[in-house]
């Protein structure tokens, strides 16, 4: 949609019920969907067609390691992706490979967008 017709990468995709700070839905911009699922090359992708670092999307994912456990909330994409790391670890995860390297990503054009900035 990006490439063929022009659509914003910020664009949030609404879909489902959960029920997060009142929003009936979960909002989710695409960025935030990559990042929380440890897609990075998606992510990559995202980001150098200028998808937002800060645009917070509201969702539930659940967890690899466990699939009865899920994080759930309203989260930049780093902020999902260190969640959700956080939680994978304490599920006894061990390999975060796909997910560390999004969490990479994103701290990396964080920190070259503040260098612009100054």
């Amino acid at each position: 949609m990006v490439e063929k017709h022009g659509a914003s990468p910020n664009i949030y995709a609404v879909e489902g019920s959960c029920h997060v700070r009142n929003r009936r839905g979960s909002y989710l911009p695409a960025l935030v969907v990559a990042a929380a699922r440890g897609m990075p090359e998606v992510v990559k992708y995202l980001l150098n067609i200028g998808a937002s670092l800060t645009q917070e999307g509201t969702s539930r994912f659940r967890l690899h390691t466990n699939s009865a456990k899920s994080v759930a909330g309203t989260y930049s994409p780093l902020n999902f992706s260190l969640t959700i790391k956080k939680a994978e670890l304490a599920c006894g995860a061990t390999n975060l490979k796909c997910l560390n390297r999004c969490i990479e990503l994103l701290e990396e054009r964080g920190k070259l967008e503040l260098e612009q900035k100054s």
